[in-house]
């Protein structure tokens, strides 16, 4: 509310205006209440860092949860091109493609993955979400979010090669392997089993292996 004296009528009194800034406050206290929350998911979180740089890949800011994540303080890096960070796995040249490509077009989220060196010598693989920084209306640098995946992707890794085990030995088996749906159609089947029923590859899908037995008898009991 605004006041101030005045003299009317020959009268000393006060003239003051009322405005409802309710909307207004309201809409401060969701940005106070925003800014804690996203101050709080950055720097208290042991599995994700926060970092922004410049256009030329110098660190401005990292959050101190990057620690927990790499084991370096963030003070160590800050001035710093994200470049040391990075090992020389050759699967790294996306990440310089990609930190471009999003300052070139200035829009849109870019996430991908980085191979980086934990201050203990270990490699770990980091998923990164980026944006454009805009001020002014322009490109200023790189925001983004890393995440430890390495246990993810190693997981992937040793679950490709056990498939790859069982796939050699479910085609090499010298025993006929098939599976099928609960009313026998062929889903799948090793070279044993397609010599069996007389198939080839492409006749699988199409058979149903209960056509393949002798008797009423044996079919009703599949």
């Amino acid at each position: 509310m605004l006041e101030s004296i005045t003299r009317w009528r020959r009268r000393i009194g006060a003239l003051g205006v009322n405005r409802d800034v309710t909307d207004r406050r309201r809409a401060e206290e969701a940005l106070r209440t925003s800014e804690e929350r996203y101050r709080l998911m950055v720097e208290g979180s042991e599995q994700v860092f926060f970092y922004i740089h410049d256009t030329a890949g110098r660190f401005e800011y990292l959050s101190p949860s990057i620690r927990d994540v790499l084991g370096i303080p963030a003070e160590e890096l800050v001035g710093r091109s994200y470049h040391v960070l990075l090992t020389d796995d050759p699967e790294n040249e996306q990440v310089t493609r990609e930190t471009q490509r999003t300052i070139d077009s200035g829009e849109g989220l870019s996430t991908y993955t980085a191979t980086v060196q934990h201050a203990d010598g270990r490699r770990l693989v980091l998923e990164l979400v980026e944006t454009a920084v805009r001020r002014g209306g322009s490109v200023h640098g790189v925001q983004g979010f890393a995440r430890d995946i390495t246990a993810r992707r190693q997981a992937e890794v040793a679950l490709r090669e056990s498939e790859e085990r069982y796939r050699t030995l479910f085609q090499e088996s010298r025993d006929a392997v098939y599976f099928t749906t609960v009313d026998g159609r062929l889903e799948e089947a090793n070279a044993a089993a397609l010599e069996m029923f007389g198939l080839t590859p492409d006749e699988v899908r199409q058979t149903n292996v209960t056509n393949h037995y002798a008797t009423p008898h044996d079919r009703e009991r599949f």
